[in-house]
């Protein structure tokens, strides 16, 4: 849907975007088998997941742009003076915020990592910000967002963000301020090294 669009769907938008899901939906679930299980799954997406992510997608901060979806990123992550791993991963979704900043948006069906409690354990986005940044030299992440496609609570749930260059714009209430400023590379060099301590135990086949 996304690959299709620059821009986040506006409310008076709705109805057609709907569409375009719906049609979009055909067209991947016929390629599958006719199963009970399979028609329930496009049931479920048509009557919830959409209309929830749609309604999520209405109310975006000013100005956002949409970058890229599913955008494959790689990068060496050192784990000793002398050792290194590739870390690859594939971002859902990344947003242009304005002001030489982006935002990193990953889709979940269930809990992601600090669901209703500060971000502190999952590294994932912090992460991708990391390697983000050979891709996108002179720009700087000013938010991480999960989008909470099956579970009751905030669908657009911003658990991040950079209160320096958000100052001013309409930040959504559902936004929840978790770091600000110029903390906010020393917050993903923190969380990094967490990624670094968890690959070089499992380079050593430990697994804490």
């Amino acid at each position: 849907f996304y690959a299709r669009r620059t821009e986040p769907v506006r409310p008076d938008e709705v109805a057609d975007a709907y569409k375009e899901l719906s049609k979009i939906a055909d067209e991947e679930f016929a390629g599958l088998a006719d199963t009970l299980a399979n028609r329930e799954a496009k049931r479920k997406f048509l009557e919830k997941i959409a209309p929830k992510g749609l309604a999520a997608d209405c109310d975006p901060p000013p100005g956002t742009v949409i970058k890229d979806v599913e955008k494959k990123v790689e990068g060496e992550l050192p784990v000793s003076d002398t050792e290194t791993v590739t870390v690859v991963g594939k971002i859902d979704r990344l947003e242009l915020c304005g002001g030489g900043s982006f935002a990193v948006v990953d889709y979940k069906t269930g809990r992601y990592p600090g669901n209703g409690a500060p971000f502190k354990n999952g590294f994932q986005l912090p992460l991708y910000a990391y390697l983000l940044r050979k891709y996108l030299p002179g720009e700087r992440p000013s938010a991480f967002v999960y989008y909470n496609l099956g579970k009751p609570g905030e669908t657009r749930d911003v658990v991040c963000y950079d209160t320096t260059l958000h100052a001013g714009k309409a930040v959504n209430s559902k936004e929840r301020q978790r770091e600000g400023g110029e903390k906010m590379d020393e917050y993903i060099d923190s969380i990094t090294n967490k990624a670094k301590e968890a690959a070089k135990g499992i380079l050593a086949g430990e697994f804490p």
